[in-house]
């Protein structure tokens, strides 16, 4: 997937991002061990840019994402 420069120096980030904020009212995806599968999967698509807002999922996505 193309990468898209925010800089001449950097960083680059993939066109795609994957939100987060719904990310604990996915039951499928909630556990670590699937939400690391998820993960993988979204950075073999090429996806290497992830939306974490610390106030997402009443302030818990950001652990989350971090176990998974």
């Amino acid at each position: 997937m193309e990468k898209i420069p925010l800089t001449a120096a950097g960083p680059s980030l993939s066109r795609l991002v994957w939100g987060t904020w719904r990310l604990l009212d996915q039951p499928e995806i909630r556990e670590p061990e699937a939400l690391a599968a998820h993960i993988d999967l979204c950075l073999h698509l090429g996806i290497t840019s992830f939306d974490l807002a610390d106030l997402y999922g009443g302030f818990g996505v950001e652990e989350a994402f971090g176990r998974g």
